[in-house]
């Protein structure tokens, strides 16, 4: 027997989904490359936008239900400490900055 989907975000876009993060069973994150940040906290049933225009995002991880991270093509790689409430770019804080950020994942003891 073939699985059921369900569409949870009938939100058309010019562009496309890049990432999507579930640290839990009622948090989740979405990240599209034209910028946009949206979350849930009901497991995806609903969708607030937390964010937009913050480049070509293209990868998205979060260790728990408030500490996440979003990267670029260009470069640019944001944190949030406050469940995306806001992001920052610490891209330059780190050793050598990057040229590009995709893919991303963390061993958190899942």
């Amino acid at each position: 027997r073939l699985a059921s989907w369900t569409l949870v975000l009938d939100r058309p876009l010019s562009s496309k989904y890049e990432g999507v993060s579930f640290p839990d069973s009622l948090h989740g994150w979405v990240v599209s490359d034209r910028g946009d940040i949206l979350a849930s906290a009901d497991g995806g049933v609903t969708w607030t936008q937390q964010a937009t225009g913050m480049g070509f995002l293209r990868s998205l991880d979060f260790l728990d239900a408030t500490h996440g991270f979003s990267g670029t093509l260009s470069g640019q790689l944001y944190r949030t400490n406050d469940a995306g409430v806001t992001w920052t770019n610490i891209a330059a804080s780190l050793p050598k900055v990057p040229m590009g950020c995709w893919g991303g994942s963390s061993t958190n003891g899942r």
